[in-house]
Order: C-alpha cells, then structure tokens, then sequence
C-alpha cells in the first residue's frame, strides 16, 4: 500500500508506538559502520519527517525516508518499508 509522506509519518509513528518496529540485518550492519545507535533510529521515526518514498521491485513494497537532525550538524537518515503482508515497520537501512 501507498501513504503519502505525512501518512506514512503518521503511520510509522503508530507502529513505533506499539513496539511493531523490526531493524533488519543489512540495517544491523550498517548500524554497526555508520555508528549510528537504536536511540537515533528511535529518535529518527518519532521526531524525523518522511523526505522521500520509492517503490522496491525486489520485495514489492514502498520504502520511506525519513532524516532526522540529531545534533548540531549530525543527521540521521533510515528508510522503512511498511509491507502490506504485516503490521510491523522493518528498518531497511541507517545512513
């Protein structure tokens, strides 16, 4: 299913709220590399805004990018799917 950006911001959140958020293995890496901490991708989907959203043709579902400013000049970037199949949120990757 396709949200415009606010709904996906909304909905994202509402998963967020109901602990429905799954951070996938890739993301884990990339966690690891990029330094970034679960706080910030908490941070990120509670506070951050949707800035951009595709459709991924591998696994047939829309992602979502949402940026957050963490401090001063630190920006925190995590894409999510939404995929129709659950209700959970899946942290696709941390940039």
């Amino acid at each position: 299913m396709y949200y415009r950006n606010q709904d996906a911001e909304e909905e994202i959140k509402r998963r967020l709220s109901e602990g429905r958020v799954i951070i996938s293995e890739h993301a884990e890496n990339r966690m690891y590399q990029r330094r970034v901490s679960r706080s910030d991708i908490t941070k990120c989907l509670r506070n951050g805004g949707v800035v951009s959203s595709s459709f991924d043709q591998e696994y047939q579902e829309w992602t979502y990018k949402q940026t957050y400013k963490i401090t001063g000049d630190e920006e925190v970037s995590v894409v999510v799917a939404l995929p129709d199949s659950c209700d959970d949120d899946i942290v696709v990757t941390v940039y």
